[in-house]
C-alpha cells in the first residue's frame, strides 16, 4: 500500500510542495544560517549556543532510543529514495 501511494501523483505532489517549503525556509533565514567557515569567530558563538541547547529532561535511555529510532527513520527514508532512484534509472 505504501509503495502505491509513492508511486501516485499524490506522493510527488506533496514531496514536490515539502521540497519547495524547505527551499523557501532555508533561503529565508537571513540571520540564523549555519557558519561554513569554521575559523570566523562568530562560528564559535554558534557552536557553543547549539550546544547549551536544553533538552527536555529526559534520561541518557531516552535519549538513546529517540536517537536510534532518527537514525532508522533516516535510513529507511534514505534507502527508499535510492532504490527508487534505481528503478527510474533502469
Amino acid at each position: 500500500m505504501a509503495k502505491e501511494f509513492n508511486n501516485s501523483a499524490d506522493y510527488n505532489l506533496a514531496r514536490s510542495q515539502v521540497e519547495q517549503e524547505l527551499l523557501e525556509l532555508l533561503l529565508a533565514a537571513d540571520n540564523e544560517t549555519y557558519p561554513w567557515n569554521t575559523t570566523d569567530p562568530e562560528a564559535e558563538v554558534y557552536f557553543t549556543n547549539q550546544e547549551n541547547l536544553p533538552l527536555e529532561d529526559a534520561s541518557e535511555a531516552e535519549i538513546e532510543l529517540k536517537e536510534q529510532a532518527f537514525f532508522n527513520q533516516l535510513a529507511e527514508i534514505w534507502f527508499d529514495t535510492t532504490s527508487r532512484d534505481v528503478s527510474e534509472t533502469e
